[in-house]
């Protein structure tokens, strides 16, 4: 199977990436967002589905339904860290063979909701075999997410 875009992982996520593409079920893709990310990047992700209220400069939740990651800073995540990759399973791909559309675990429509769930399950199975964490275990499901274990002792990137 391919990891599509796999450049976009951190040096310590390309064990699991080549792993993946020997023994992988599927094909799989890293968002332009899945590997390192910088403060910016970081605050980008964590204010979605935030609000910041001017008159008391504080940040309330205003669709949780939209909320990306609890990590405020590249320091509070794994993605700070070099030690962690988005990945979302692909579901078709153009004539070309690039992917041409994923699975995010959001699906409206059940039956694809359900099918991109089983992928993201056995993403993580495998994640967890390679002594990775996997983001389905987290009290907010992080489906795509997959970190080393140790990641808080790494430095910043």
């Amino acid at each position: 199977m391919k990891v599509f875009h796999r450049d976009r992982l951190p040096p310590l996520l390309q064990d699991f990436a080549d792993a993946w593409e020997l023994a992988g079920p599927f094909d799989l893709t890293v968002p332009g967002t899945g590997g390192n990310r910088t403060d910016d990047q970081q605050l980008l992700l964590w204010s979605k589905g935030r609000t910041f209220l001017p008159n008391t400069k504080v940040w309330v939740t205003s669709d949780v339904s939209k909320v990306v990651t609890r990590a405020r800073s590249a320091a509070d995540s794994a993605h700070g860290r070099g030690a962690a990759g988005d990945f979302h399973p692909v579901r078709s791909h153009f004539a070309n063979g690039l992917p041409a559309t994923v699975w995010t675990g959001a699906e409206e429509d059940p039956l694809e909701r359900a099918t991109a769930v089983r992928r993201f399950e056995a993403l993580g199975g495998f994640a967890e075999k390679a002594g990775l964490e996997w983001g389905g275990r987290f009290p907010h499901f992080d489906g795509p997410h997959v970190q080393l274990k140790n990641w808080r002792a790494l430095p910043r990137v």
